[in-house]
């Protein structure tokens, strides 16, 4: 008798997602498909995405530099740390927190009658404005 198909839990569901999304980083972030040493790079990917464990930073994550990386272990020195923290605390801080909200104004009663004040402009000519 065959067997009944697993069920797969959401645990299970998440890891194969972020595997994939792992993968596509590596490939954005070295900027190549072909000659990629994938049990390397894999490697060291996990090892900075239990550093940096979210998964929408991974999949968003698009480094600008001005050279091409040959591979993820730059960003295990110590300037690879501090530009991948730097960019970490970029993609995940919450900025909405720090705009603060408008205040609230009362509304001025309508009922209350307002008298109406006439301005009188006067009327300047160029000599008199430069006086």
């Amino acid at each position: 008798m065959p067997k009944a198909p697993k069920l797969q839990s959401a645990e299970d569901i998440l890891h194969k997602k972020f595997v994939k999304v792992k993968k596509e980083a590596v490939q954005r972030i070295l900027n190549k498909k072909n000659g990629i040493n994938w049990g390397c790079e894999i490697k060291i990917i996990n090892k900075l995405a239990d550093t940096y464990p979210d998964i929408e930073f991974w999949r968003t994550f698009e480094p600008n530099f001005s050279f091409t990386l040959p591979s993820l272990a730059w960003l295990l020195t110590e300037k690879g740390r501090d530009y991948l923290s730097t960019e970490y605390r970029r993609a995940t801080t919450d900025l909405s927190a720090l705009i603060s909200k408008p205040e609230k104004y009362e509304h001025i009663n309508d009922d209350v009658p307002v008298e109406k004040v006439e301005i009188k402009k006067k009327l300047l000519t160029l000599k008199d404005f430069l006086r």
